[in-house]
């Protein structure tokens, strides 16, 4: 069985990194690793040093000044098409992906790197460098270009997949816990078309079309904020980024789970548009809904309820029986009104009930047996109660603050009437 100091301090090592403290910090591992070592703080002393020494494993960081690790390769590449490389950085986007890709690393490390793992990479690259003198160096690139790729995307926790929008050429292990595979042949046998594991929802981007260039311009002509999909009832941030690799359009497609955030997203909003008390939508909902029926220009009529005497059952009862009768009352309106009719609470014991398609007539007559099922609610304490309602109608020229000033007169009219009746304003 064969050492591993058999293939340590056997290749000549180029370290290139410019940032001073990771530099020394890494610098006196290389050296017990590497036959010769060779350190530079950026790509252009890194591609002298290249050009003299010609080592046999290059060790880059990505982003640097003066020339980046990836221009630097490039340049390298074209004089030595097989010199080992390996990235370190802490960058995972799709542009630096897509151009490791395509220079053919054979390895990707994400900073901070371990110094056992940065051992375990050189031992292997110093012994493939060992076995490439006396074999083809063709017959190990044809392999290692496939685990290049599956290496780089199975560090990154997002789900990612390199497809031609048709069939999925590349999938990370992330990507296949998602959608409980084993591989991606297993992908293929259940799925005929990409965009199948992705659910029709409302609200949700959906693929539209079969062509790739169709799903593409679809995404682009997407809003970034809406670039939003459900895959098995989880929710994702998509990102979709061309790649042109050996003259063939790849797409590298990025899924971030974001499902915890959309549900706090959700559940805030339903606390900014929700009564605390009563469960049902508050004064910022109401007015909401009453500027969609507005700008809609259909007919509809506002409805102010307001409980009879609840001053004196709060000064009887005290207020946390006072909030039960609204908690029933409450209830007893959500129940009754129509699902096309919009009831929310207003403030203090005063609710708003916007009918809409309703002319001021029906109106009227909604609300009478509204009043009538009032009437039927007998709190084990405060016994039963009674409601007044105004209404009036939208007009034409109408606003809010307008159309709620006729209904609280009507209002005002019910409770001078003796309360416990529906009166309205035209």
């Amino acid at each position: 069985m064969e050492n591993e100091q058999n293939y340590l301090q056997t290749a000549d090592v180029l370290y290139v990194e410019d940032n001073e403290e990771i530099r020394v910090g890494y610098e006196r591992p290389l050296r017990k690793y590497a036959k010769n070592l060779y350190i530079a703080s950026n790509g252009e002393e890194g591609l002298k040093l290249f050009e003299q020494y010609a080592p046999d494993i290059i060790i880059s960081d990505i982003a640097m000044p003066k020339m980046t690790g990836i221009e630097m390769v490039r340049k390298i590449r074209e004089r030595s098409p097989y010199t080992s490389v390996v990235f370190t950085t802490a960058y995972t986007n799709s542009e630096y992906l897509q151009e490791a890709i395509d220079l053919q690393v054979d390895a990707y490390l994400a900073k901070p790197v371990a110094k056992r793992l940065l051992k375990q990479t050189v031992e292997k690259l110093s012994k493939v460098v060992a076995l490439d003198k006396l074999t083809k160096q063709q017959q190990r690139y044809i392999q290692e270009q496939k685990e290049i790729l599956q290496n780089i995307i199975d560090t990154e926790q997002n789900a990612l997949v390199v497809t031609d929008l048709d069939t999925v050429t590349f999938t990370n292990k992330a990507f296949l816990k998602l959608l409980n595979l084993e591989s991606t042949d297993a992908f293929h046998k259940k799925y005929t078309h990409f965009k199948e594991f992705f659910q029709q929802k409302k609200g949700y981007l959906y693929p539209r079309g079969n062509s790739p260039r169709q799903i593409y311009e679809q995404y682009l002509q997407t809003d970034e904020n809406d670039r939003v999909v459900s895959i098995n009832d989880r929710i994702f941030q998509l990102e979709i980024s061309l790649m042109r690799h050996r003259d063939r359009e790849l797409y590298l497609i990025n899924l971030s789970d974001i499902t915890s955030l959309e549900t706090q997203k959700k559940m805030a909003q339903h606390r900014a548009n929700t009564d605390k008390l009563t469960g049902l939508p508050n004064r910022n909902s109401f007015e909401d809904h009453f500027n969609t029926l507005q700008k809609s220009g259909r007919a509809f009529t506002l409805a102010i309820i307001d409980i009879d005497h609840f001053k004196h059952l709060n000064d009887t009862f005290g207020h946390l029986i006072g909030d039960e009768v609204l908690c029933e009352l409450s209830s007893l309106l959500h129940a009754k009104v129509r699902k096309s009719d919009f009831i929310a609470r207003w403030g203090g014991e005063e609710f708003v009930l916007l009918l809409q398609d309703t002319s001021l007539q029906e109106a009227l007559q909604a609300c009478e047996h509204l009043r009538n099922a009032i009437k039927t609610i007998n709190h084990e304490k405060a016994g039963g109660i009674t409601a007044s309602f105004g209404l009036s109608c939208f007009k034409k020229g109408d606003d809010l603050k307008s159309l709620f000033s006729r209904a609280d007169e009507a209002l005002y009219r019910a409770k001078q009437n003796g309360r416990d009746r529906v009166e309205a304003l035209q």
